[in-house]
């Protein structure tokens, strides 16, 4: 979702495990430019010789949408977090829909893009009306998730604070 050492760092571990050690050509990478290819600001995340072993790769920008097959489409929704090119994910699958916010601050548009959502996996770190640039707290996740709707909502990434008042 974003290049912080926090949502990345395990990538090429997985990455390499899914490949058998990098031998074994298979798998599908969706991320933003920030994470696959690295910016001014941020290391590529995933190395040379394990993208090279990857069937394909697919850099998302917010409001681009892959279809990987008849039964998943993944759109790549806006975020407010550090502008570093983060995306939130929507999954589209025929049965149910699921959505990851990542780490973002509350905006309008947070909603409607992620209107009709049967599981949003929400990430919050500050409590009550604790804001903190770029992240949610329980007041905008409380919002979030009773004007989504959903049908199961995770609520994870809690930050120090949150966990300090006992939640």
């Amino acid at each position: 979702s974003h290049p912080h050492v926090d949502h990345v760092n395990d990538v090429p571990i997985v990455l390499e495990a899914m490949t058998g050690g990098a031998i074994r050509k298979r798998g599908i990478l969706i991320g933003p430019k920030s994470c696959i290819e690295g910016d001014e600001e941020h290391v590529q995340v995933v190395p040379k010789y394990i993208k090279k072993m990857l069937d394909e790769i697919f850099i998302l920008k917010a409001g681009d949408e892959v279809a990987i097959d008849e039964n998943l489409r993944i759109r790549a929704t806006h975020v407010r977090h550090n502008n570093n090119g983060g995306i939130g994910f929507k999954f589209i699958m025929k049965k149910y829909i699921l959505s990851y916010l990542s780490d973002t601050g509350y905006f309008n548009e947070l909603i409607e893009e992620h209107k009709g959502s049967d599981i949003i996996i929400i990430n919050l770190l500050r409590p009550d009306g604790e804001t903190w640039k770029g992240q949610l707290c329980t007041d905008n996740a409380a919002k979030v998730i009773s004007e989504i709707g959903p049908k199961v909502a995770i609520v994870t990434h809690f930050g120090i604070c949150l966990l300090y008042t006992s939640p």
